[in-house]
Order: C-alpha cells, then sequence, then structure tokens
C-alpha cells in the first residue's frame, strides 16, 4: 500500500491534517506523521505512527550546537533534547548554506524563521520513500519538504490557512507542491490572478474546521449575561521576519488593560480571558473569568457572543458558530491575517475604539454572516490526495 507522509508543526497545522491523515489511514493507506515542535502532544493522542528530528538526527554533534541555542526557545511544553536536535539539525545546516559569519547574523536577527532544512528534508524523505508528501503553509520545515519532494520528483500537497498573504511568494512558485488546497474562492483567484495554474489549486476548506460548522446550528446563545465577550489574547512579535517589520509585545496588556476597564464599568457585560499557552500568567480582577486551554474551545465559544482578539484563529472559528469576531488592527501580524480585510471580522483600528465597537456590535443584534460554510473539507482533501496517488 502507498505511503503517505504527513508533515507539521503544532496549534492549528496539526489540527488542519489530523483528520485528513486518520481518514486515510482508515481507507488502509500506510500513514506516517513527521511532527515538528509541539505537534508531537497532538500526535500522541491518536493511534499514528510519528517521528520527530530526534528520530533523524539525533547526533552528539547536534545535539551540542541546540543546546547552546536553547535560550531562544522559551516553550516548557517541548522537550529540551528534542528542541536542540531541532534546533541544532536546523541551524548547522543554516552554517552549510550561508558560512558561521552570516549564519550567525541571520539567526540572531530572526530565530528560526531564517531556517530552510531543504538538505535535511531531503534525507528525511530519502529514507522515508513516501508516495505522497502533505503539509500546511508554514515556512521552515514544511516549506522545505515540499521543496525537497518537487526535487525528489514526489507528488505533494500543500494545505492552505485561511490567507495566503503570508505565503504566496512561494505558493505561486509552479515548482511548489502538486496541488494547492485553498480555504475559499478567494484564496483560489489571488493564487491564479498570481501566476498559479488554475489546475494547481483546489478549494477544499479546512479540515480542523469540519467539527466546528456541524456543531454552528446546534449553539445557543448564553442567557446568564446580556453581553459575553470573550478576549482571546496571545504573544505580539518584537520583530516579524516575513514582513521586515518591528512589532509592540506590550500591546496585549494595552488591550486587555483596556477592556478590564470597560467591563470594571459596565456590570451587566461579562469579559472572559482565554491566554495563549506561550504567554507569562497574569492576574485578573474578580469580575474576570478565565478560560483554560484545557476546556474545550467549542464549548467556551458556545456561551460566549463575540471574540475580540488581534489575529488569533479562535476569533474566526467563533465566527463559523455564529458569534461575533472583533479584531484589534493594530498587530505586525494583521497584514499576513487580515481578518477585516477580506470580511470575516469587525476591524478595530485602536485600542481606545475597542469600547465604541464592542457597544456598536451590541446594538447592531442581528445574525452574523460567517462567509465559511464548508463541512466536508477533509473528504475534499482525502480526494486531493486520492487523485494524485491514482495519477
Amino acid at each position: 500500500m502507498k505511503k503517505i507522509l504527513f508533515v507539521s508543526y503544532g496549534g492549528g497545522h496539526v489540527n488542519s491534517l489530523l483528520p485528513v491523515a486518520m481518514e486515510m489511514k482508515k481507507m488502509g493507506y500506510e500513514v506516517v506523521f513527521f511532527a515538528l515542535t509541539t505537534a508531537v502532544h497532538n500526535l500522541g493522542k491518536t493511534d499514528i505512527e510519528y517521528l520527530t528530528y530526534t528520530d533523524f538526527f539525533d547526533t552528539e554533534d547536534v545535539a551540542k550546537v541546540g543546546l547552546s541555542l536553547l535560550g531562544s526557545i522559551d516553550d516548557s511544553r517541548l522537550s529540551v533534547h528534542d528542541t536542540s536536535i531541532y534546533l541544532g539539525k536546523n541551524y548547522l545546516e543554516l552554517i552549510s548554506e550561508h558560512g558561521s559569519f552570516l549564519a550567525k547574523k541571520l539567526y540572531n536577527k530572526s530565530g528560526r524563521y531564517a531556517f530552510n532544512p531543504i538538505k535535511s528534508m531531503t534525507e528525511v524523505l530519502l529514507k522515508l520513500e513516501p508516495s505522497v508528501v502533505v503539509s500546511t503553509s508554514s515556512p521552515r520545515s514544511e516549506k522545505a519538504v515540499i521543496y525537497a519532494a518537487n526535487k525528489l520528483h514526489i507528488k505533494s500537497v500543500v494545505l492552505s490557512d485561511l490567507f495566503i498573504e503570508r505565503s504566496l511568494a512561494w505558493f505561486c512558485d509552479p515548482h511548489f507542491a502538486s496541488k494547492v488546497c485553498v480555504p475559499s474562492d478567494f484564496a483560489r483567484k489571488l493564487l491564479i490572478d498570481n501566476g498559479r495554474s488554475p489546475d494547481d489549486v483546489v478549494v477544499t476548506g479546512n479540515p480542523a474546521f469540519d467539527r466546528l460548522v456541524s456543531l454552528s446550528k446546534a449553539i445557543k446563545n448564553p442567557k446568564c449575561y446580556t453581553y459575553r465577550v470573550l478576549w482571546a489574547s496571545q504573544p505580539e512579535p518584537e520583530y516579524f521576519f516575513d514582513t521586515d517589520t518591528y512589532g509592540d509585545p506590550s500591546l496585549p496588556v494595552k488591550i486587555e488593560s483596556e477592556l478590564i476597564r470597560i467591563f470594571g464599568i459596565r456590570k451587566d457585560w461579562k469579559l472572559v480571558v482565554r491566554n495563549h499557552p506561550n504567554e507569562d500568567p497574569r492576574e485578573y480582577p474578580e469580575f474576570i473569568e478565565k478560560s483554560s486551554s484545557n476546556e474545550e474551545l467549542s464549548d467556551v465559544l458556545g456561551c460566549i457572543d463575540v471574540v475580540i482578539t488581534c489575529t488569533s484563529i479562535v476569533g474566526f472559528e467563533a465566527l463559523i458558530l455564529g458569534k461575533g469576531f472583533l479584531t484589534v488592527d493594530n498587530s505586525v501580524l494583521t497584514p499576513v491575517l487580515p481578518f477585516s480585510k477580506y470580511g470575516y471580522s469587525i476591524g478595530v483600528d485602536s485600542v481606545e475604539s475597542i469600547e465604541e465597537s464592542l457597544v456598536a456590535f451590541y446594538s447592531r443584534k442581528k445574525e452574523v454572516q460567517t462567509g465559511y460554510e464548508i463541512n466536508n473539507a477533509s473528504e475534499r482533501v482525502c480526494n486531493v490526495i486520492l487523485d494524485l496517488i491514482d495519477s
């Protein structure tokens, strides 16, 4: 039976591919998952075979280099040894490509964003010999494995995020992926307008949202508060490599402070805070409700009226469930995650405008248009893979 290799980082990336991997396994295909960084936590809850950088590159030299770089990674969810192998192998390839001096300069400026481990991913593919490689749109190892597959004449599928602005440059390259799966006709048109062949781009939706679309009709608005708002916080980068721009790491705290002020005055409104796992814990007044990352997100979203965030996908997931979605469009990430530009969210142009926007949404009291209703994305992506296998 043909072998299918799935490759992804954690978070939304692995959640997009796991439903597809499980379906392909049910069909009897040999499925292997190359789990990058925190994706191991998701894979550990399944019966899918998975491998990491450590399975391929665990040598004393690699570990030594990686250990020297560990200070650049602040994530207690990751194994120290696995992280050192990941960093060490990527950094050594950076040196082989650019030399020691330039590699150090690139890493000091951009961190992991400087990595482009095509040689390492080529080694992985030569050892595993898959028939098809499937990844999502992240740069670094995911991007590199698709280019490596092309060099080795292995068919490949890449699954896009909601937006393709960040990955447009390589998605438009005819040598990148046999097929590109996108979430909407808008994204497909953007790729084609930028030179990608129409035959290469398929509207499939995103498998990570299938369950939410199915749940959307069953969600009811809560009755316990007049207005219930979820603040989905996340870290703000000081520097964003993709656009070579600098952000304000204090932005989430500034937004949060304004929300606490607003909800401290409006006693008939309720604020729920859900911090990103990568954020340091913060203390809140008693009138603020905290949502743990251990709570099922769909349960939390079912009990709120609107999500406010900068660029978190949590807001889009709420939109699918018929909830309101407001974005504070002052993040350094906003240009590559333009929710309001695509009409998914209501854009807020400043921290000072948050209260006005919340009041305006509350006053509207009309049904939210989701703009996304594909509930069989897993099946659609599986069909793309099957067509490649049969071609």
